[in-house]
């Protein structure tokens, strides 16, 4: 999926694509000389902070889909597991953030006999920092740094004062090289397992102009079977129409 940026962003090494494992061990390089050991990245749909009260026949993603999701880039394979680990344990709990908690700002956060409660096994830190970026993202999802550091709460907060503008500017820097070369990898409408495979590629085949019957006979479904997939598909996204239905879905590049 193409991006609208300006030259000026368009810096020379984000022209080269790097394997994500290069970019998770430069990344992770980078953060422990500022004194993290850990980090995870992930894309978070915006509605889903309203789909988790929704009516059941009306939401469209659960924290389970998160919870259970592969597509969050993680410094090594036991961080991946003890952040899935917690949102599994946030899923069952009553503590959702809200939308605006979460992006407004970066939110600092330091491990104390509650938080340590709360986030089960996942307590491998003295502080943390949560970090999102909604930039260059989609207006309906945004991406969140998570990083983890074994400085204690004074020394955290005076850090944070002197170098998170420097801070900032490098998960910056990853954030815009993720997305211009890995953007549908961590699209959560592509990613989340909301829609199937074969939902996917009925809105594809008729964001391109293909009718009912041309989609049923490219899948080798019925076209009552198109259509409803498509009805399913109206119901959730609250189009109002097909034609709707196409510009909501290249809204949410799953086209």
């Amino acid at each position: 999926m193409s991006m609208n940026l300006s030259a000026g962003w368009m810096s020379q090494e984000f022209t080269h694509k790097r394997p994500l494992d290069c970019i998770k061990e430069s990344l992770m390089a980078e953060l422990e000389i500022m004194g993290f050991h850990s980090f995870t990245y992930d894309a978070i749909p915006f509605r889903i902070f309203d789909d988790i009260n929704a009516p059941a026949a009306d939401r469209l993603f659960k924290l389970s889909h998160i919870a259970t999701a592969k597509t969050s880039l993680a410094s090594s394979e036991d961080e991946f597991k003890l952040y899935k680990h917690y949102l599994g344990i946030m899923k069952e709990s009553n503590v959702i953030p809200k939308k605006q908690q979460l992006f407004e700002r970066p939110n600092v956060e330091f491990m104390n006999s509650r938080e340590k409660a709360r986030r089960g096994r996942d307590n491998n830190y003295n502080s943390a920092i949560t970090w999102p970026i909604s930039a260059f993202c989609s207006s309906e999802w945004g991406a969140t740094f998570f990083l983890k550091s074994w400085r204690q709460e004074t020394d955290m907060a005076l850090w944070f004062e002197h170098k998170g503008a420097e801070l900032g500017k490098l998960l910056f820097g990853y954030h815009l090289e993720l997305m211009l070369h890995y953007r549908d990898q961590f699209n959560p409408y592509l990613q989340l397992g909301a829609f199937s495979k074969k939902t996917l590629s009925i809105i594809r085949l008729a964001a391109n102009g293909y009718s009912g019957r041309q989609i049923g006979e490219q899948l080798c479904i019925t076209e009552r079977g198109v259509d409803y997939h498509i009805e399913q598909l109206k119901q959730k996204l609250q189009a109002r129409n097909r034609l709707h239905l196409i510009k909501i879905a290249e809204k949410l590049e799953i086209t």
